[in-house]
């Protein structure tokens, strides 16, 4: 998980610093594994691993790779990367709300803040279902929002099927460390199956 860890925060580095030049992002990410490794080093809160260091620049050559060898077309790649990690920051958001209204102190000035922008993650949150989602996971949307797409991979009946697998097994690797986490209940998609609101008609897929 650590190694993970390390990818994604080379991944982030690269893609902030991209916009200024292929160089530039490289040399972001790999100061990103350095000073990590330094902060290890100097607090003694872990031990320095030239693994560690790979991981990051795996994540940060896995953007600027493709993204160099686009060239010119390069903004496909570029906005879904942003729009991914954008995503999973409007979800933050909303679990920050959600923890409000659970503690009981929504207020009317968090209403009037809160409101639109819960909103707009609705609105986000089903783009994302019919759009990215859908590629990601290769299957048709059945639901209107990611997390019933999630629920439904975690609950329905286990098969070999390569593709169900792959499936099953990325849901439950997004909701482990992606979104469980942030949830005050813990339980973000493991909360029973959900309704079909989009394909009521349609047999399952598997």
């Amino acid at each position: 998980m650590d190694k993970i860890a390390h990818f994604l925060g080379g991944m982030i580095a690269s893609l902030v610093f991209y916009p200024l030049g292929t160089a530039v992002a490289v040399i972001a990410g790999l100061a990103v594994a350095v000073a990590k490794e330094a902060y290890d080093l100097i607090t003694r809160k872990g031990d320095p691993e030239v693994a560690d260091v790979v991981a990051t620049l795996g994540g940060t050559f896995a953007v600027v790779v493709p993204l160099h060898a686009l060239g010119p077309n390069d903004d496909f790649y570029f906005w879904t990367l942003w729009g991914l990690y954008g995503f999973w920051a409007v979800y933050v958001l909303m679990m920050g709300m959600y923890r409000t209204v659970l503690a009981g102190r929504v207020s009317p000035i968090l209403i009037s803040l809160g409101g639109p922008l819960m909103a707009v993650a609705f609105l986000v949150d089903i783009v994302m279902q019919m759009t990215l989602a859908t590629i990601v996971f290769m299957d048709r949307p059945r639901h209107w929002l990611v997390t019933s797409r999630l629920t439904y991979y975690l609950h329905r009946p286990p098969s070999d099927e390569p593709l169900h697998r792959y499936q099953t097994g990325l849901a439950r690797w997004i909701c482990h460390h992606l979104l469980d986490p942030l949830d005050p209940t813990g339980e973000h998609c493991d909360r029973g199956i959900p309704k079909r609101s989009l394909t009521d008609s349609v047999s399952p897929e598997h």
